[in-house]
């Protein structure tokens, strides 16, 4: 586990060809009513404010941003919730294998833009099944740094791959930390499909294939939790491997450069139960 990379000023120049597909692209900015975690692993009603990563509207004022001109709490839960995410998995206390079961399929690489992270759009058909329950794949984003830490560290960058229930309508994330190694391709190909001037909802040519970004022991850390940007909502089943992927240091400076720091510092664990397995 490699603690958090911050100072993006300090990226390399990246070179070869990595850098020739990268060239002029450009992180694509939207309406910032538009969140990074929900099915979006978040969407809410037009009219919200604008929220970010720092400043004073940044994740310790989540709480206090106001809708409209009556000056009501836009995002409560972001304050007063005690069931937030996301946490250091190193206060797990509880042992017990849980593996989910990936059903995930290739299709066309659909780029949604988002000013937050950058996000794919799942193939139709993708889902996941925990403790016997099937959730849909929606979409899969990225943060850098991780937002979940394991004994006060944290990774270079996380993937959450966000899913709903038909029925109930309950989300479930999949997370999974990455570590500095071997280059990813599909990594690649999202940054390369990234770049460029029509980013706005374009199915490139190139394929997503979401098993690509998944350990091959997808052993999980398993608790209750919540989306981890405004507007906090709970209730969410959350999973992290336990085993991270590995991308090429290129890749993730590349992602830290177009996203910036995009991660919700950890919360209370308070008296959830948090499952590491065994």
């Amino acid at each position: 586990m490699i603690k958090s990379f911050r100072n993006f000023a300090s990226i390399r120049v990246l070179s070869g060809a990595l850098l020739l597909a990268l060239a002029g692209s450009a992180f694509a900015e939207e309406d910032h009513s538009s969140h990074d975690s929900a099915p979006a692993e978040e969407s809410h009603a037009g009219g919200a404010p604008h929220w970010s990563y720092e400043g004073e509207d940044g994740p310790s004022h989540w709480g206090e941003l106001p809708e409209g001109e009556v000056g009501a709490a836009a995002f409560p839960a972001c304050a007063l919730g005690d069931a937030q995410s996301p946490i250091d998995l190193g206060g797990a206390n509880a042992i017990g294998l849980i593996v989910p079961e990936t059903h995930y399929v290739a299709g066309p690489l659909v780029l949604k833009p988002n000013g937050h992270t950058i996000e794919v759009t799942a193939p139709p058909g993708s889902d996941i099944t925990i403790g016997g329950v099937v959730y849909d794949l929606l979409q899969v984003h990225f943060h850098t740094p991780s937002e979940h830490a394991i004994d006060g560290e944290h990774a270079q960058m996380e993937v959450h791959f966000v899913h709903q229930n038909k029925a109930t309508g309950q989300l479930a994330v999949l997370g999974v930390l990455v570590k500095p190694g071997a280059a990813n391709q599909q990594l690649e190909n999202i940054l390369h499909e990234q770049s460029g001037d029509d980013y706005d909802h374009r199915i490139g040519k190139m394929t997503f294939d979401p098993n690509a970004l998944l350990p091959a022991d997808l052993k999980v850390y398993r608790y209750d939790g919540s989306l981890t940007t405004p507007p906090c909502s709970e209730g969410v089943n959350w999973n992290v491997a336990a085993t991270p992927i590995e991308a090429g240091q290129d890749e993730i400076w590349v992602f830290q450069s177009k996203m910036g720091v995009n991660d919700r510092p950890v919360q209370a664990l308070n008296a959830r139960p948090l499952v590491k397995p065994d």
